[in-house]
């Protein structure tokens, strides 16, 4: 999310917190992305570790592991002097029980807000989309849409129209700002962001080697737009 009015970024979606899902492998991976993070203006951090492996369709660490592994990376961003501020979180891929587990507290909202990153399978139908985020809603949070430029419902004239007027909130990745798209090599997902219907930006980085950030050129981009 970019608040232009303070210059500020924060990166509300990533997954850096080592060895608990399949983002960075190791701390020092981690501190070098967080690195990497800080000089290309980044301020804040929401780290978004999946809750659920998509391929598998299991349950990645537990939440004692996960926080655990937040409090090393904090602690060892702060001792390497690295000026991000970072906060707890998870995207979590909905299920039948996703709701049970945050009221548990066995799947985390972002930041310990009732705002919650959900993610869906690439092929899910424009109706079990609006129903399951409806249901999400129901239940008393604030569900945010992940990268929703990879759901193929979404792609159908009108179909991201009526999840904005229904007031789902939408996140994008920052990368997708500058890919090409086609033959004439047109980005349908910028004309997205500038009618309004993006709400959050994230880097959804992995790690230095795969989905590094690099956000640069689209936040240059956008500011330009803006």
């Amino acid at each position: 999310m970019i608040v232009n009015n303070e210059n500020v970024i924060i990166d509300m979606h990533s997954h850096l917190i080592p060895n608990v899902d399949d983002g960075s492998k190791s701390i020092e991976e981690s501190l070098r992305a967080l690195k990497s993070a800080e000089e290309q203006g980044v301020s804040e951090i929401i780290l978004t570790s999946h809750n659920v492996d998509k391929a598998r369709l299991e349950k990645y660490t537990d939440i004692s592991e996960l926080k655990a592994g937040f409090e090393a990376l904090n602690k060892a961003a702060a001792d390497n002097e690295i000026n991000i501020r970072l906060h707890l979180g998870q995207e979590c891929l909905y299920h039948s029980d996703l709701v049970k587990m945050l009221n548990e507290g066995s799947a985390l909202t972002m930041a310990g807000s009732r705002y919650v990153l959900v993610e869906f399978l690439q092929e899910i139908s424009h109706r079990d989309l609006l129903e399951n985020l409806t249901r999400i809603r129901e239940e008393g949070y604030v569900p945010v849409l992940a990268h929703y430029e990879r759901y193929d419902c979404l792609t159908k004239k009108g179909a991201l129209k009526e999840l904005k007027d229904e007031m789902f909130l939408i996140q994008m990745n920052f990368d997708t700002v500058q890919r090409e798209y086609g033959v004439l090599k047109r980005n349908p997902f910028q004309r997205d962001l500038l009618e309004g219907y993006v709400d959050f930006m994230g880097s959804d980085c992995h790690g230095t080697e795969f989905r590094k950030y690099f956000i640069v050129h689209s936040v240059k981009w956008m500011k330009r737009k803006g």
